[in-house]
Formats: C-alpha cells, sequence, structure tokens
C-alpha cells in the first residue's frame, strides 16, 4: 500500500517514530542516449513500478521518502497542502483530505481500516467526467483533483 501526499504532510508523518527514510529507487536518462555530454533524446527509466505508475494517470513524477513497514510514502509537489492519495494492493486511488487536528498516527490507522475494509469507495480513473466529457486519465493533476473534491 502507498500513501502519496505533498512535502507539507509527509513532513507530518515524519515524526511517526517507525518511520524510517528511504528515498527509494532513482528515475535516470538511459546512457544509450547521451552523446559526449549532451542529451540527444529524453528518453529515461523508471525503475519503480509506483512512479511509473502514478505517472501514466496523473502525469506528475512523485518521489519516494519513507517507509513505515510496507506502507511506503511518497510526494507529489502538485498536490495540496492536506491532500492524501492512497494506492492500494489492488491498484485502487482513494483520496482524503487531511484535518489538521487530527492526530498523524492515528488518522493514518483510521484511513487505512477504511480502505483495507472498503468502507470507501475508490475513484475510477476510467470513467468519464460530467463536468469537462473527457477522459479523467487525460486531465492534469489539477483538474483532476478539482474534480474529485466535488
Amino acid at each position: 500500500m502507498v500513501i502519496i501526499t505533498n512535502i507539507y504532510l509527509n513532513k507530518k508523518f515524519e515524526n511517526i517514530e517507525e518511520y524510517k527514510k528511504d528515498l527509494g529507487l532513482s528515475i535516470y536518462i538511459d546512457d544509450r542516449y547521451l552523446n559526449e555530454k549532451h542529451f540527444i533524446s529524453n528518453n529515461f527509466v523508471i525503475k519503480d513500478s509506483i512512479i511509473k505508475q502514478y505517472y501514466n494517470i496523473f502525469k506528475n513524477f512523485i518521489n519516494k521518502m519513507g517507509k513505515i513497514g510496507t506502507l511506503s510514502f511518497y510526494i507529489d509537489t502538485h498536490l495540496d497542502k492536506n491532500d492524501l492519495i492512497i494506492l492500494d494492493d489492488d491498484n485502487n486511488f482513494y483520496k482524503f483530505i487531511f484535518k489538521e487536528n487530527n492526530n498523524t498516527r492515528t488518522y493514518i490507522s483510521d484511513i487505512l481500516r477504511l480502505v483495507i475494509n472498503k468502507e470507501v469507495e475508490p475513484y475510477n480513473i476510467k470513467k468519464q467526467s460530467k463536468d469537462t466529457n473527457k477522459n479523467l486519465d487525460k486531465m492534469t493533476t489539477k483538474e483532476l483533483i478539482d474534480y474529485l473534491k466535488k
């Protein structure tokens, strides 16, 4: 399971005792596309499958920041201050809003319980947006987040 937030919220999660820094795998330019220290192509390799999946859907790169056991934390600099996205083991996305008065440790526990027990509905990336009449997977991240807030 994966939690994706912005850097602000990730700093709060870093205060959890069991949180460990883990910067994950890098995204790098493939050497076959370099010529005398100049880029001759913008081809790159994404080694982390979570980053690749998120990029294919939201068109934003995320960075791994840490983990608690098997729960990984990534940041997306385009998310609003209190937005939190969870990717479960079935590749479903869930969106939550962090409320400032919540205990961070309790909050993560509560929302993970909701996701695991299927008490919340995942949002379907492939469905058509009623407001924009275009596929959600073709929206910019900002458009998608605005749509999901409704």
